[in-house]
Protein backbone atom coordinates (compact mmCIF):
# COMPACT_ATOMS: atom_id res chain seq x y z
CA UNK A 1 0.00 0.00 0.00
CA UNK A 2 1.31 3.79 -0.66
CA UNK A 3 0.08 6.98 -0.89
CA UNK A 4 -3.12 5.27 1.01
CA UNK A 5 -5.10 6.79 4.27
CA UNK A 6 -6.20 4.40 5.71
CA UNK A 7 -8.82 5.70 8.38
CA UNK A 8 -10.27 1.93 8.68
CA UNK A 9 -9.62 -1.45 8.55
CA UNK A 10 -8.05 -2.60 5.49
CA UNK A 11 -7.10 -6.08 4.50
CA UNK A 12 -5.71 -6.90 1.31
CA UNK A 13 -4.86 -10.72 -0.13
CA UNK A 14 -1.45 -12.38 0.29
CA UNK A 15 0.24 -10.83 -3.31
CA UNK A 16 -2.44 -8.44 -3.23
CA UNK A 17 -1.47 -4.12 -3.92
CA UNK A 18 -3.34 -1.32 -3.87
CA UNK A 19 -1.67 2.60 -4.29
CA UNK A 20 -2.35 6.49 -5.15
CA UNK A 21 -0.88 8.19 -7.55
CA UNK A 22 -1.44 12.16 -6.96
CA UNK A 23 -1.67 13.83 -10.77
CA UNK A 24 0.42 16.86 -11.09
CA UNK A 25 -2.09 20.37 -11.22
CA UNK A 26 -3.94 20.90 -14.37
CA UNK A 27 -2.19 17.77 -16.72
CA UNK A 28 -5.59 15.90 -16.34
CA UNK A 29 -9.03 15.80 -14.91
CA UNK A 30 -8.69 13.39 -12.15
CA UNK A 31 -7.19 14.36 -9.19
CA UNK A 32 -5.51 10.86 -8.60
CA UNK A 33 -5.15 7.72 -9.85
CA UNK A 34 -5.55 4.55 -8.26
CA UNK A 35 -4.08 1.14 -9.17
CA UNK A 36 -4.68 -2.00 -7.97
CA UNK A 37 -2.55 -4.96 -8.98
CA UNK A 38 -0.60 -7.99 -8.20
CA UNK A 39 3.09 -8.53 -6.94
CA UNK A 40 3.45 -10.68 -9.52
CA UNK A 41 2.02 -8.74 -12.78
CA UNK A 42 3.99 -8.10 -15.62
CA UNK A 43 3.34 -4.89 -16.77
CA UNK A 44 5.31 -4.51 -19.54
CA UNK A 45 4.89 -7.88 -21.42
CA UNK A 46 2.93 -8.07 -24.55
CA UNK A 47 -0.82 -9.36 -24.27
CA UNK A 48 0.59 -12.54 -26.84
CA UNK A 49 3.26 -13.43 -23.76
CA UNK A 50 0.19 -13.14 -22.30
CA UNK A 51 0.69 -10.38 -19.12
CA UNK A 52 -1.21 -11.31 -16.38
CA UNK A 53 -3.25 -8.60 -14.15
CA UNK A 54 -4.29 -8.56 -10.34
CA UNK A 55 -2.99 -12.05 -10.63
CA UNK A 56 -4.72 -12.97 -13.29
CA UNK A 57 -4.08 -13.82 -17.03
CA UNK A 58 -5.24 -10.29 -18.59
CA UNK A 59 -7.93 -11.89 -21.18
CA UNK A 60 -9.55 -13.67 -18.13
CA UNK A 61 -9.23 -10.44 -15.52
CA UNK A 62 -11.52 -8.68 -18.77
CA UNK A 63 -13.58 -11.43 -19.50
CA UNK A 64 -14.63 -11.71 -15.34
CA UNK A 65 -15.16 -7.70 -15.55
CA UNK A 66 -17.40 -7.73 -18.47
CA UNK A 67 -14.92 -5.66 -20.67
CA UNK A 68 -13.16 -6.28 -23.76
CA UNK A 69 -9.78 -5.22 -25.39
CA UNK A 70 -11.87 -2.04 -26.79
CA UNK A 71 -12.26 -0.93 -23.24
CA UNK A 72 -8.29 -0.46 -22.83
CA UNK A 73 -6.93 -0.12 -25.96
CA UNK A 74 -7.71 2.48 -28.99
CA UNK A 75 -8.67 1.12 -32.15
CA UNK A 76 -5.42 2.25 -33.36
CA UNK A 77 -3.18 0.86 -31.16
CA UNK A 78 -1.30 -2.42 -33.31
CA UNK A 79 -1.50 -5.81 -31.73
CA UNK A 80 1.69 -6.62 -31.63
CA UNK A 81 2.32 -3.54 -28.83
CA UNK A 82 -0.74 -4.06 -26.86
CA UNK A 83 0.35 -4.70 -22.90
CA UNK A 84 -0.42 -4.02 -19.49
CA UNK A 85 1.70 -0.59 -19.78
CA UNK A 86 -0.45 1.10 -22.29
CA UNK A 87 -3.80 -0.44 -21.17
CA UNK A 88 -6.32 2.15 -19.92
CA UNK A 89 -6.94 -0.34 -16.81
CA UNK A 90 -6.38 2.56 -13.95
CA UNK A 91 -9.24 5.05 -12.48
CA UNK A 92 -8.49 8.58 -12.17
CA UNK A 93 -10.25 9.70 -8.63
CA UNK A 94 -11.26 12.73 -7.41
CA UNK A 95 -10.01 12.31 -4.23
CA UNK A 96 -7.16 10.00 -2.89
CA UNK A 97 -9.91 8.56 -0.14
CA UNK A 98 -12.03 6.73 -3.10
CA UNK A 99 -9.79 4.05 -3.55
CA UNK A 100 -11.88 1.48 -1.47
CA UNK A 101 -14.51 1.58 -4.62
CA UNK A 102 -11.78 0.08 -6.47
CA UNK A 103 -10.84 -2.80 -4.82
CA UNK A 104 -12.99 -5.33 -6.54
CA UNK A 105 -10.55 -5.38 -8.80
CA UNK A 106 -8.44 -7.43 -7.15
CA UNK A 107 -11.31 -10.04 -7.71
CA UNK A 108 -12.78 -9.39 -10.41
CA UNK A 109 -14.96 -11.97 -10.72
CA UNK A 110 -17.06 -11.23 -7.31
CA UNK A 111 -17.59 -7.40 -8.78
CA UNK A 112 -21.14 -6.24 -9.51
CA UNK A 113 -22.76 -4.98 -11.83
CA UNK A 114 -22.85 -2.08 -11.07
CA UNK A 115 -18.99 -1.77 -10.35
CA UNK A 116 -18.33 -3.15 -13.48
CA UNK A 117 -20.16 -0.55 -15.80
CA UNK A 118 -18.74 2.19 -13.38
CA UNK A 119 -15.12 0.89 -14.36
CA UNK A 120 -16.44 0.70 -18.01
CA UNK A 121 -17.62 4.41 -18.13
CA UNK A 122 -14.79 5.94 -15.79
CA UNK A 123 -12.36 7.77 -17.18
CA UNK A 124 -8.76 5.38 -16.91
CA UNK A 125 -5.16 5.77 -17.78
CA UNK A 126 -2.64 3.32 -18.54
CA UNK A 127 0.65 2.72 -16.62
CA UNK A 128 2.37 4.93 -19.56
CA UNK A 129 -0.20 7.86 -19.22
CA UNK A 130 0.67 7.78 -15.10
CA UNK A 131 4.41 8.12 -15.77
CA UNK A 132 3.65 11.59 -17.18
CA UNK A 133 0.94 13.09 -15.43
CA UNK A 134 2.05 12.22 -12.11
CA UNK A 135 3.16 14.88 -9.77
CA UNK A 136 6.42 13.31 -8.18
CA UNK A 137 6.67 15.92 -5.82
CA UNK A 138 3.61 15.78 -4.67
CA UNK A 139 3.85 11.68 -5.05
CA UNK A 140 7.12 12.17 -2.45
CA UNK A 141 5.67 14.70 0.31
CA UNK A 142 2.56 12.77 0.99
CA UNK A 143 4.34 9.63 1.29
CA UNK A 144 6.83 11.46 3.74
CA UNK A 145 3.57 12.97 5.34
CA UNK A 146 2.05 9.61 5.96
CA UNK A 147 5.62 8.63 7.31
CA UNK A 148 6.00 11.05 9.76
CA UNK A 149 2.52 10.45 11.21
CA UNK A 150 3.51 6.86 11.34
CA UNK A 151 6.74 7.62 13.60
CA UNK A 152 4.80 9.93 15.67
CA UNK A 153 2.25 7.56 16.40
CA UNK A 154 4.48 5.18 17.56
CA UNK A 155 7.04 7.25 20.45
CA UNK A 156 7.94 4.65 22.71
CA UNK A 157 9.70 2.69 19.55
CA UNK A 158 11.01 5.80 18.13
CA UNK A 159 12.53 6.99 21.37
CA UNK A 160 13.50 3.23 22.56
CA UNK A 161 17.18 2.79 24.49
CA UNK A 162 18.43 1.42 21.50
CA UNK A 163 17.39 4.05 18.95
CA UNK A 164 19.74 6.83 17.09
CA UNK A 165 16.96 9.04 16.28
CA UNK A 166 17.96 12.26 15.87
CA UNK A 167 16.65 16.28 16.78
CA UNK A 168 17.35 16.32 13.10
CA UNK A 169 15.42 13.56 12.21
CA UNK A 170 12.81 14.97 14.64
CA UNK A 171 12.52 18.45 13.15
CA UNK A 172 11.89 16.79 9.86
CA UNK A 173 9.65 14.67 10.98
CA UNK A 174 7.51 17.33 12.50
CA UNK A 175 7.68 19.62 9.42
CA UNK A 176 6.48 17.30 6.88
CA UNK A 177 3.70 16.01 9.59
CA UNK A 178 1.12 18.26 8.00
CA UNK A 179 0.21 19.40 11.87
CA UNK A 180 3.73 20.02 13.80
CA UNK A 181 1.86 21.30 16.76
CA UNK A 182 0.13 17.86 17.53
CA UNK A 183 3.21 16.06 17.10
CA UNK A 184 4.93 18.44 19.98
CA UNK A 185 1.86 17.49 22.05
CA UNK A 186 2.07 13.81 21.56
CA UNK A 187 5.83 14.06 22.45
CA UNK A 188 5.19 16.25 25.60
CA UNK A 189 2.52 13.46 26.66
CA UNK A 190 5.34 10.54 26.33
CA UNK A 191 7.41 12.97 28.41
CA UNK A 192 4.94 13.16 31.42
CA UNK A 193 4.67 9.08 30.76
CA UNK A 194 8.20 9.26 31.42
CA UNK A 195 8.69 12.34 34.05
CA UNK A 196 8.53 9.29 37.33
CA UNK A 197 9.89 10.24 40.70
CA UNK A 198 14.04 10.25 40.38
CA UNK A 199 13.84 7.59 43.48
CA UNK A 200 12.18 5.19 41.69
CA UNK A 201 15.54 3.90 39.48
CA UNK A 202 15.12 2.54 36.05
CA UNK A 203 15.49 4.11 32.49
CA UNK A 204 12.66 5.95 32.61
CA UNK A 205 14.26 9.61 33.75
CA UNK A 206 17.50 8.74 30.68
CA UNK A 207 14.67 8.59 28.23
CA UNK A 208 12.23 11.50 29.41
CA UNK A 209 15.98 13.42 28.94
CA UNK A 210 16.61 12.30 25.89
CA UNK A 211 13.17 13.22 24.82
CA UNK A 212 12.86 16.49 26.23
CA UNK A 213 16.15 17.73 25.13
CA UNK A 214 15.64 16.18 21.57
CA UNK A 215 12.20 18.09 21.53
CA UNK A 216 13.97 21.35 22.55
CA UNK A 217 17.05 21.23 19.81
CA UNK A 218 13.80 20.14 16.67
CA UNK A 219 11.94 23.18 18.25
CA UNK A 220 14.78 25.22 16.81
CA UNK A 221 15.78 23.66 14.21
CA UNK A 222 12.28 24.48 12.93
CA UNK A 223 11.97 27.89 13.67
CA UNK A 224 12.98 30.63 11.16
CA UNK A 225 14.39 32.91 14.17
CA UNK A 226 15.48 32.41 17.97
CA UNK A 227 13.00 35.04 18.73
CA UNK A 228 10.52 34.08 16.78
CA UNK A 229 7.27 33.69 18.91
CA UNK A 230 6.04 30.18 20.00
CA UNK A 231 2.83 31.01 19.00
CA UNK A 232 3.66 31.73 15.44
CA UNK A 233 5.96 29.06 14.92
CA UNK A 234 3.29 26.26 16.62
CA UNK A 235 -0.38 27.96 16.30
CA UNK A 236 -2.69 25.99 18.48
CA UNK A 237 -0.16 24.31 21.23
CA UNK A 238 -1.24 25.80 23.92
CA UNK A 239 -4.78 26.03 23.36
CA UNK A 240 -5.48 22.58 21.94
CA UNK A 241 -3.44 20.54 24.84
CA UNK A 242 -4.87 18.22 27.31
CA UNK A 243 -5.98 19.48 30.27
CA UNK A 244 -3.63 17.01 32.40
CA UNK A 245 -0.65 17.81 30.39
CA UNK A 246 -1.39 21.51 30.79
CA UNK A 247 -1.03 21.17 34.39
CA UNK A 248 2.06 19.13 34.46
CA UNK A 249 3.85 21.54 32.25
CA UNK A 250 2.96 24.20 34.32
CA UNK A 251 4.01 22.28 37.48
CA UNK A 252 7.68 21.35 35.57
CA UNK A 253 7.76 25.40 34.69
CA UNK A 254 7.96 24.13 30.85
CA UNK A 255 4.80 25.52 29.85
CA UNK A 256 4.94 27.43 26.59
CA UNK A 257 3.24 30.68 27.68
CA UNK A 258 1.99 33.50 25.52
CA UNK A 259 4.49 36.20 24.26
CA UNK A 260 7.66 33.08 24.97
CA UNK A 261 10.36 33.10 22.76
CA UNK A 262 12.04 29.58 20.99
CA UNK A 263 15.00 30.44 22.17
CA UNK A 264 13.73 30.66 25.62
CA UNK A 265 11.93 27.73 25.37
CA UNK A 266 14.54 25.62 23.92
CA UNK A 267 16.50 26.69 26.88
CA UNK A 268 14.06 25.94 29.54
CA UNK A 269 13.70 22.62 28.01
CA UNK A 270 16.79 21.62 27.60
CA UNK A 271 17.57 23.06 31.77
CA UNK A 272 14.80 20.50 32.91
CA UNK A 273 16.54 17.70 30.85
CA UNK A 274 19.76 18.32 32.34
CA UNK A 275 18.52 19.03 36.05
CA UNK A 276 16.21 15.63 35.50
CA UNK A 277 19.15 13.51 34.17
CA UNK A 278 21.77 14.80 36.82
CA UNK A 279 18.86 13.32 39.56
CA UNK A 280 18.44 10.27 37.90
CA UNK A 281 22.08 9.68 37.84
CA UNK A 282 22.63 10.27 41.83
CA UNK A 283 19.35 8.59 42.92
CA UNK A 284 20.25 5.41 40.75
CA UNK A 285 23.83 5.58 41.86
CA UNK A 286 22.77 5.60 45.49
CA UNK A 287 22.02 2.35 47.12
CA UNK A 288 21.25 2.50 50.57
CA UNK A 289 22.09 -0.12 53.00
CA UNK A 290 19.27 -3.17 53.65
CA UNK A 291 18.60 -2.61 57.49
CA UNK A 292 19.91 -4.55 60.20
CA UNK A 293 17.92 -7.76 60.75
CA UNK A 294 17.16 -9.98 64.52
CA UNK A 295 19.23 -13.09 63.64
CA UNK A 296 18.07 -14.23 67.07
CA UNK A 297 15.54 -16.60 68.26
CA UNK A 298 12.32 -15.74 70.59
CA UNK A 299 13.97 -17.66 73.47
CA UNK A 300 17.88 -16.38 73.23
CA UNK A 301 19.36 -13.79 75.35
CA UNK A 302 22.13 -11.06 74.53
CA UNK A 303 24.04 -10.11 77.24
CA UNK A 304 25.85 -7.20 77.46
Amino acid sequence: MAGLDVVEPLELGEGNCVDVVPASPGACASQSFVRCYSVTDTFKDSKQKPATFCGYELDDWLNQAGASAEDIWADDQPPETRGIWNARLFPGIASPSCFRQWLWMLHPGKATADQKREWRETRRYSLAEIASLTDFSGFYQRRTQLRSEEILGSLPATFRSDSGFSAAELAFILKNSGRPHVGIQALLSEARFHSRSCSDPGMDGFTFSRLVHTLGTAILLLAASPEQAVEDLLPGLAQDMAAGDTEWLRRFGVFPHSGITVSRWVEVLHATAFNFLESTIIYTGVHKPAPPKNALRSDEIVWG
